[in-house]
Formats: structure tokens, sequence, C-alpha cells
């Protein structure tokens, strides 16, 4: 396997490619009868892609597990202590972070 950061422009094409250049010619790093460059690179990179695909995966159901158990709680309390007193309990939570804004 080969790689290069060096450009080189082909005499033949005038084709501008990455590539080492030797005595005896010169190694093309994209071309697979030169360089196993380009098959580990797609290797690689499908297998982060693959990696990242399953990682975002594994988070979405993790919220929304934790999500669901939240909603349920709160279901819960609505059942046990009314709608009414979560209301007025949600209003007086409004009403002292608005007093802690105002004089902090």
């Amino acid at each position: 396997m080969i790689s290069s950061l060096t450009k080189i422009r082909l005499p033949t094409t005038n084709e501008v490619i990455y590539g080492r250049e030797y005595s005896w010619g010169i190694c093309n790093i994209e071309n697979p009868d030169h360089s196993d460059f380009t098959l580990l690179s797609t290797l690689l990179g499908g297998h982060i892609c693959l990696e990242a695909i399953q990682l975002t995966d594994y988070y979405y159901k993790r919220y929304f597990k934790k999500r669901k158990e939240k909603e349920k709680k709160e279901d819960t309390d609505y059942a046990k202590y009314g709608i009414g007193a979560l209301l007025i309990g949600s209003a007086l939570g409004i009403i002292v972070a608005a007093k802690k804004k105002l004089f902090s």
C-alpha cells in the first residue's frame, strides 16, 4: 500500500493525480493495480459510517425511552393529584422563576 499528498501531472494525458514518482515510473495511489489505498479508505469509511448509524440509533432509542418514562410519571401524577393541582403547581413555579429573574 502506498499513500501520498504529492500531486503529479502525468506527461502523457496532462492529468493531475496523487502519487509517487520513482526512477522506474509513477505510482498512482487511486489506481487499484498500484495500491490498496482506495480499497482501504472505502472499507474504513463504510465502517465508520455504520458505527455512526448504530450510535445514532442507540441514542435515539435511549432518549425516547427516558421521555416515555417521564410522560408516564406525569400521567401518574395527574391521576394521583388531579390536573388542577398540577396546573397550580406549574403556575407557582413560573411565578417563582419570574420573581428570581426580576430580583436577581
